[in-house]
């Protein structure tokens, strides 16, 4: 699993950025902590199975609505 977590423009990459330096500056990680109360998110167990075909034009199509 991947965590893309990290300093100012550089979260959303591949993974967590745990040390950066970016010119005279340098971002280190120190702490981790983890939320060990909140449920684990289970598989769903309803709903329907679409097509590759059919998903990407659904993503498609919310995706056109969402810019409107």
């Amino acid at each position: 699993m991947s965590f893309p977590f990290g300093p100012s423009i550089y979260s959303g990459l591949l993974g967590l950025i745990v040390q950066l330096q970016e010119r005279e500056k340098m971002f280190v990680l120190n702490k981790i902590d983890f939320n060990t109360n909140e449920e684990l998110i289970s598989e769903p167990n309803e709903g329907k199975i679409i097509s590759a075909e059919n998903y990407e034009k659904l993503k498609f199509d919310n995706y056109n609505n969402f810019i409107k």
